[in-house]
């Protein structure tokens, strides 16, 4: 398993049509951003109890281009592109850290 990229304030992945690699998140509201040039669905997600599943939080975010807002608990986190999506970029950034 490849080891989480802390995310403090912003980041952006470039999947192409892969998954991200695992990033860890304080808790807090965060912006979800995603675009892509041939679009599927987008699928984020959270590590579960057991360290070792990942489990939907935002399932299946439909069209090319979008944000949503989403309250979040601290946690280890990846985005995961669905069939046929390519060119996909997803970002995530601090709206509110919650201490």
């Amino acid at each position: 398993m490849t080891a989480p990229v802390m995310v403090d304030q912003e980041y952006t992945f470039n999947l192409g049509g892969s998954d991200s690699i695992p990033f860890c998140v304080c808790r807090g509201s965060w912006a979800i951003e995603y675009s892509a040039s041939s679009w599927g669905t987008l699928d984020f997600q959270i590590l579960g109890p057991d360290q070792t599943t990942y489990l939907s939080c935002l399932n299946a975010v439909k069209g090319a281009n979008g944000t949503t807002t989403l309250s979040l608990p601290s946690g280890t986190y990846k985005f995961v592109p669905g069939a046929g999506a390519t060119g996909v970029y997803a970002g995530i950034k601090i709206v509110q850290k919650i201490v």
